[in-house]
């Protein structure tokens, strides 16, 4: 994943629509410099696979146990 720095003035102009999309194009972190010196990060996020869904059951009451903090 390359990474960019732009100023906010770089951006003037350009939709955020278009911004956003160019990053996830690019697959690029983009750090925005603020005028007072912060700075913005962008990324897109990773893409994550699905949990695999198993059998089984879970007892009743399985929260009391864990969550219960009166004893």
């Amino acid at each position: 994943m390359t990474v960019r720095n732009v100023t906010l003035d770089d951006l003037r102009g350009r939709s955020i629509e278009d911004v956003l999309t160019e990053v996830a194009a690019h697959e690029e972190t983009l750090t925005v410099v603020l005028p007072d010196g912060r700075t913005m990060t962008i990324r897109p996020s990773a893409d994550l696979e699905p949990l695999p869904l198993i059998k089984g059951t879970i007892a009743e009451g399985w929260k009391d146990g864990i969550y219960d903090h009166s004893q």
